[in-house]
């Protein structure tokens, strides 16, 4: 199960202080936005390419769209320690058309899937500042996230002595309830602008994953215990900070 993490780019944050830095009383709202946008076909002369020793692929296309929108709120309840609210909401399109031929006939494939999720996140974090400018962060959270996929196929095979259709429809509900901490750093640039860098959490999770179908259904479940470290796993975001004294 995909986890959101909030390890994507952060496109807006906007935040007011009552007093300097990360002093007590300061509230800071977050926005973050993620949008991408896939597209997969074949060049002109890569078609037709064989699949196996008895199926070639005379045309193909994939194509998928990703929406993330996470806000937060947070409050320094104390100088340099920050409880807050995160939360996230996602949407994801994704669709296969190809075309197979065999030595029996042709088949014509399409697949779409769609998948609506949210993210509920409280966190607490400390701020352990090494100077005016550049200081270190440790976040603990709990992180619940739960996500529905509808998958609906349709494959239509025809030859010279018949047509035959095949459609199939399913769903599928992953929630995941995680307790995690990550580090992280923070460096001003200015009074009003500060950089942020975060890695990826250290956690145990407990993960659920319903099917279900015009066959019947299942349920899995999954206990997890991740550590994680790398390049590719941390998070960098722009802070705007303004008002107080």
């Amino acid at each position: 199960m995909k986890k959101y993490l909030f390890t994507h780019l952060i496109l807006c944050l906007i935040g007011w202080q009552a007093h300097a830095q990360v002093d007590q009383g300061r509230i800071v709202i977050t926005g973050g936005v993620k949008y991408e946008f896939e597209k997969s076909k074949p060049k002109s002369g890569e078609l037709p390419y064989e699949l196996s020793e008895f199926t070639t692929v005379t045309s193909s296309e994939w194509k998928s769209r990703d929406l993330a929108i996470s806000p937060s709120i947070g409050y320094f309840i104390l100088d340099g320690l920050e409880i807050g609210m995160a939360g996230a909401f996602t949407y994801k399109f994704s669709r296969n058309l190809s075309t197979y031929r065999t030595d029996f006939g042709e088949s014509d494939y399409r697949q779409e899937q769609k998948t609506n999720g949210f993210v509920i996140n409280p966190y607490i974090t400390k701020y352990f500042m090494v100077s005016t400018k550049f200081g270190l962060m440790a976040t603990a959270d709990i992180q619940y996230i739960n996500e529905k996929t509808s998958n609906n196929s349709r494959q239509i095979f025809s030859s010279s002595n018949t047509i035959q259709e095949y459609a199939s429809k399913g769903t599928q509900e992953e929630t995941s309830l995680s307790i995690g901490m990550s580090p992280g750093l923070v460096f001003f640039i200015s009074e009003r602008f500060a950089l942020k860098a975060h890695a990826e959490r250290i956690g145990y999770s407990k993960d659920i994953t319903k099917y279900s179908s015009e066959n019947g259904g299942s349920e899995y479940k999954n206990k997890n215990l991740g550590l994680n470290f790398g390049s590719g796993n941390f998070m960098f975001g722009l802070s705007y900070y303004f008002g107080g004294n």
